[in-house]
Order: structure tokens, then C-alpha cells, then sequence
């Protein structure tokens, strides 16, 4: 059962300033020596899971995996996360807009965040509620993404939140179709046969165009792969193509995005 989180949630401090002797309903009947074992023990499993959020935020199921993969003993697993969360330091909600903020400024789409939040245990309700909280703008956010792989650099200013008050400017974004930029080579190219005097005769030239169309189709294609799995959707991926142009003569840049990231840095 996903676990209950606060509406209002303290931000994660630098410094963590948790109560680590809380006592349980099962110390009672216990003598003095065992309660001191079992604080000592359930001291260790808060110590651990606090060095875990300290480097990074963490779901609550990711957490409770972690410690949970160290064998420690169940019941104070689970007063413990109950404590973090009760105190703030734990917080679904909370991990859920750091990640939207983060993956989206990546240059990735929603369906991508939504699936790694729910395979990381998040509440699907947190989900859309995080996900108007940060209202990242993904038509702006696949475009930019587009033209990064086509090696057009990105705009001076791209808007990835509506949230903040960046726009992209109209002179960065060029209107002209990807199939007039593939007839605009084939012009050029005749041009250049009609001025060596080596003019092709009409079915080359046909087959000339033939072939960079068939090419043009593919490299979109391509492309829209590329934006799909990256989890735009269909309708954010044809903006996306009729803001930039994907023309044949350009040369599209192949090298990684960035680096292979499944999600935070636990270091």
C-alpha cells in the first residue's frame, strides 16, 4: 500500500536532525537491556537510511527496498519510514516533481517520467498532481530535443516549464517544410550539373528526386522513433516537425544525448 504523504512537505535539509530513540509498543515488555538492543538496532537501520537520502531523494519504495536488501529487521524498517516520512525527510510527492523538473529539462517526454515514477512506487495520483505543479511545456520540450539531434543547437532561451517565464524566440524556428528543404537540394545540385555543363536528362533528375524523397521519409521516421522513445507523444512529435526543419542536406548529429541515465545519481 503506497504510503500516506503530507500535502506540505518540508524541503530535504543539508543537515538531517532526526529523534533516534523513539520508543516502540513492543520495548514494554521487555527488560532494560533488551530495550537498549533493540534501540541499538533500530538506531542502525535510521542511520542507514538517512546516509541513503542524503545523497539523493528516494521513493518510499525505494527506500524500504534498500534497507530491506541489507536484512534488517522488518519492524524497524517500517517504524523507521514511517518516522521520515511523519518528520518530512521522506516524501513521494516531493520525488516525483524533482524528477519531472530534472528528466523533462533532459530532453524527455512524459510518458518516459510517468512509467520510471511508477516503477519506482510512486502513487499515480502524486504523479498528476506533480506533473501540473511543474507544467512542463512538451512541445517546446520535444522541439528543442529535435533540433539537438539534428544538430541544430538549441534556441538561446527554450521554455521547459510554463512556470518559468523563458519563450522561444520566433527567429530561432524555421518555418519551411522538411520535403521543400529536399527539393531546394535537388536544385541546387541540377544547378550545379547545368553550370559544368553535364546537365542530367529529365529521368535522372527524377530518379535523383525519387531517391532524396525515400531518404527524407526515413530520416523522419528515424526521428520520430527517436522522439517516441524518449516518451513524447504522437501529437507533441508533429509540432515538433513543423517547428524545425529536417531537411536532407543537413547533417543530423549523431552522438549521444547524454549519457545512459536510468534515473538520480546515487552518489
Amino acid at each position: 500500500m503506497s504510503p500516506i504523504v503530507r500535502d506540505t512537505v518540508a524541503p530535504l535539509p543539508v543537515f538531517f536532525r532526526v529523534v533516534d530513540d523513539k520508543p516502540t509498543t513492543a520495548d514494554e515488555a521487555l527488560t532494560d537491556k533488551e530495550k537498549e538492543e533493540r534501540r541499538l538496532r533500530r538506531k542502525v537501520v535510521l542511520h542507514k537510511a538517512v546516509d541513503i537520502l542524503s545523497r539523493r531523494e528516494h521513493s518510499y519504495v525505494e527506500l524500504e527496498q534498500k534497507l530491506r536488501s541489507r536484512d534488517y529487521e522488518a519492524c524497524f524498517i517500517d517504524d523507521v519510514l514511517a518516522q521520515l516520512i511523519d518528520q518530512g525527510y521522506l516524501s513521494d510527492r516531493r520525488f516525483a516533481e524533482l524528477y519531472i523538473r530534472q528528466r523533462s529539462q533532459k530532453g524527455y517526454g512524459r510518458r518516459d517520467i510517468e512509467s520510471w515514477l511508477i516503477a519506482r512506487g510512486v502513487d499515480r495520483s502524486l504523479i498528476q498532481s506533480a506533473m501540473r505543479i511543474e507544467a512542463p511545456d512538451w512541445v517546446e520540450i520535444a522541439t528543442a530535443t529535435l533540433r539537438k539531434k539534428c544538430g541544430l543547437g538549441r534556441p538561446e532561451t527554450v521554455q521547459v516549464s510554463r512556470q518559468a517565464n523563458t519563450t522561444v524566440p520566433d527567429s530561432s524556428i524555421p518555418n519551411t517544410s522538411s520535403l521543400q528543404g529536399s527539393a531546394d537540394a535537388s536544385s541546387r545540385q541540377s544547378e550545379q550539373h547545368v553550370s559544368d555543363g553535364s546537365e542530367p536528362d529529365r529521368a535522372t533528375r527524377r530518379e535523383e528526386q525519387r531517391r532524396q524523397f525515400e531518404h527524407q521519409q526515413k530520416r523522419r521516421a528515424s526521428l520520430t522513433r527517436y522522439l517516441a522513445s524518449r516518451g513524447f507523444e504522437p501529437n507533441q512529435i508533429r509540432a515538433a516537425f513543423k517547428a524545425v526543419d529536417v531537411s536532407v542536406d543537413q547533417r543530423p548529429d549523431d552522438r549521444p544525448d547524454d549519457r545512459p541515465d536510468d534515473g538520480p545519481d546515487d552518489r
